[in-house]
């Protein structure tokens, strides 16, 4: 692919436009997962003093939440 001569073809922007689509619409349903029922879950799981469920954050990346947030 890097080194075509020539611009892509209509199918491989279908594909890609496809494809784009797909990944909006499934990192939609994980935000509305983590927005919605991991709150719903650690709330049930701090009532029974039950350590929470997080997701673990890349080196150096940064935080969407505050620390307060995270197990």
């Amino acid at each position: 692919m890097d080194s075509a001569d020539t611009a892509p073809t209509k199918q491989s922007y279908e594909y890609y436009e496809e494809m784009r689509t797909w990944a909006q619409r499934e990192m939609a349903k994980w935000k509305d997962i983590k927005e919605k029922d991991v709150v719903a879950f650690n709330d049930m799981m701090r009532k029974e003093n039950i350590p929470l469920v997080g997701a673990f954050r890349a080196a150096g990346a940064k935080a969407a939440a505050s620390d307060e947030d995270e197990p």
